[in-house]
């Protein structure tokens, strides 16, 4: 009998080269201009470890913050670009469906080197792109809403993901590291110019100053940025800790895990990230004991023992060796941090949190078909934290669609509030991925049609 696996997914108001081929990822040069340093990461992650001085401010979306405009040169120029995108983009969804890995990576250089030329990383077009235009119109990518520049930069972050996957089916590290870090630069150019630094600050008791101005609503660009950025980062911590450059190690797995807790899916999909956590605090921790960090290697020992125990995992001796030793030499002292919720303070308004869900049916007929899909449905989560007005937005299979309404009719949520009263919340989003568990399956992997 076939295994399977049911992954939840909400969002708030929101979706040939060869093997031994390598070229060079520098190309990708757009200018990120780190809003919040990466080393902050650490000090967001391990407040009593660290000793650093940063005290950067959260930046708000850029999008049309200029009193200029396009032309009508340039408004062609986007147009061409995006429609060009958007085709690499379908043709390699399409390749994957199909698992022609190397025409993936063959069809994602010639994309990867079209976007390098392209405008969509540009700051000036950034700055002159306004949501009221006609001239471009909006895009529903897999039911997440989203304007046409954000779709664009949302296909090129895609196009990496998909590229790294693939190399590292073909077993080419040297490829899937190049992959990586073209990632990482396009996650980090979003999360520094598409105000996500904004979510950063509101979410953790952190070094992250707030605004002076008024806060511009985080985008849909910088919801479904930070799941990619957690993955880009922990495929490039890997092999930093293979060459025993252990301080890039320490930042990129505080990256990870600051991304990775902000996403709707480390509370929805709490095993799977958990797991991902869980090796992220151990590798932190080993790295830091090869520095003789003693306060990292006890806290992220610390962490990962407990966030086992929370899996009922039995945490390795080396993690509980390795804890005792660093307590030769550290106090630990107090901590907000948790199993469930990490770093994460809860500064955000409208909050509300997951507290059942009933996981739905697989349908026999399709299940027993081999056949995997999703559904994204839409609801409001009302005053006693119950849902209401729920409808299906899209599914990849209409089959899917009575299971999925089955199970979003027993979510219960902690009541929403804001301002410290009870309050409703609209338009909350949820996609139900319905997948067959297979080992060769990464933890996060979701079916074509998902993504």
């Amino acid at each position: 009998m076939k295994k399977l696996l049911l992954l939840i997914f909400y969002f708030f108001n929101v979706h040939s080269i060869t093997g031994d081929e390598v070229f060079d990822n520098s190309i990708f040069n757009i200018d990120k201009g780190d809003v919040i340093p990466i080393a902050t990461y650490l000090e967001i992650q391990f407040p009593q470890c660290t000793q650093y001085d940063l005290k950067p401010s959260a930046v708000n979306d850029l999008l049309g913050t200029s009193e200029d405009r396009f032309d009508k040169t340039e408004i062609r120029l986007l147009k061409r670009e995006g429609k060009e995108i958007r085709s690499f983009h379908k043709k390699i969804i399409e390749l994957r469906r199909r698992d022609k890995h190397s025409e993936i990576l063959k069809t994602a250089k010639e994309a990867q080197e079209f976007i390098e030329q392209s405008t969509i990383f540009k700051k000036d077009t950034l700055l002159k792109f306004r949501l009221d235009s006609n001239n471009f119109g909006s895009f529903v990518l897999n039911g997440v809403p989203m304007d046409f520049l954000s779709s664009q930069q949302f296909s090129a972050m895609m196009i990496a993901a998909i590229a790294m996957e693939s190399a590292q089916k073909v077993d080419d590290n040297v490829l899937t590291q190049s992959w990586a870090e073209i990632g990482l630069n396009i996650t980090r150019w979003i999360f520094n110019n598409r105000g996500c630094s904004v979510k950063i600050g509101s979410s953790y008791d952190s070094p992250v100053q707030s605004l002076g101005e008024r806060v511009r609503a985080v985008g849909n660009i910088c919801t479904t940025m930070y799941l990619k950025e957690s993955s880009f980062a922990e495929k490039i911590l890997i092999n930093s800790l293979n060459n025993q450059d252990y301080k890039t190690v320490l930042e990129l797995a505080s990256l990870s895990l600051t991304d990775m807790q902000v996403t709707p899916a480390s509370q929805t999909s709490f095993k799977s990230a958990a797991f991902i956590r869980l090796n992220t605090l151990a590798r932190l921790a080993y790295a830091a004991q090869q520095q003789e960090n003693w306060c990292l290697t006890y806290e992220g020992n610390d962490r990962a023992i407990k966030l086992a125990n929370e899996l009922n995992l039995k945490p390795l001796d080396s993690w509980i060796s390795s804890k005792e030793e660093a307590n030769k030499h550290y106090a630990p002292i107090e901590d907000s941090w948790s199993e469930r919720y990490g770093k994460l303070s809860y500064k955000d308004t409208n909050l509300y949190l997951p507290l059942k869900q009933r996981p739905p049916e697989y349908p026999r007929r399709l299940l027993n078909r081999g056949i995997e899909g999703c559904v994204m449905l839409s609801y409001t989560v009302n005053e006693k934290g119950r849902i209401e007005d729920t409808k299906v937005e899209w599914s990849t299979n209409t089959s899917f669609n009575k299971s999925a309404l089955a199970s979003a009719a027993t979510y219960e949520y902690s009541i929403p509030e804001k301002n410290g009263q009870p309050t409703s919340v609209s338009d909350v989003r949820t996609i139900i991925v319905y997948k067959i568990e297979d080992p060769n399956k990464s933890p996060l992997y979701v079916p074509a049609g998902c993504e």
